[in-house]
């Protein structure tokens, strides 16, 4: 077999696998609604609320609910972090039901969760992802990796003692020569909630 043979071989074989492990991630599909809750408790308040999953695969398909920790990086990237290791976390103030579940393709099912606000404390906003989370093991007898998808919803959790605050320094409208107008900001955040 000649070396340019092997080559087409190989870059066919290749192909394959990338359309197969590609096919694979199309078919990992979940819609989840809807996409965020923003929350304002009094302290000791409890809320519950219902998230609606629907399998839009052709499988079966098992869930399990998980509350992630969150921010984004200098470049507005999603950092997600077990829960409990930011100080603006849920994962104390927060219980699922039903927290593992399968779905027959096309179905839904709505998983409840309670927010708890607590009753002292510090008044920072809190907030968290959601994820529900599939893992697509390998087909039998063949070799690959598990993949696992994650598709949530983003909670914010404030209380009617968070401060919310900022102090304005200034502003300026730039125009480009290229592009429409802009104007600039010049704020400082003061206090402990996000302002939207």
């Amino acid at each position: 077999m000649s070396q340019q043979t092997r080559r087409i071989i190989l870059t066919l074989i290749m192909v394959i696998i990338l359309f197969i492990f590609l096919t694979n991630i199309a078919y990992a599909t979940t819609l989840v609604e809807p996409s965020r809750f923003i929350f304002t408790l009094k302290p000791g308040e409890r809320i519950t609320e219902a998230i609606k999953v629907t399998n839009t695969q052709d499988t079966e398909a098992e869930f399990v609910a998980v509350i992630y920790d969150w921010t984004l990086d200098d470049l507005d990237r999603l950092i997600t972090f077990k829960a409990g290791s930011r100080e603006d976390t849920l994962e104390e103030l927060i219980k699922f039901n039903p927290r593992r579940f399968k779905l027959a393709p096309g179905k839904s099912q709505y998983v409840r969760f309670t927010l708890t606000a607590p009753k002292n404390g510090k008044w920072m906003e809190r907030k968290g992802i959601i994820f529900f989370e599939q893992e697509t093991p390998p087909a039998e007898n063949e070799i690959g990796a598990a993949i696992v998808t994650q598709v949530g919803t983003t909670i914010y959790l404030s209380f009617t003692e968070t401060i919310n605050a900022f102090r304005f320094f200034g502003s300026k409208v730039e125009a480009p020569p290229e592009g429409p107008p802009f104007a600039i900001l010049d704020l400082a955040h003061e206090g402990l909630g996000h302002i939207r």
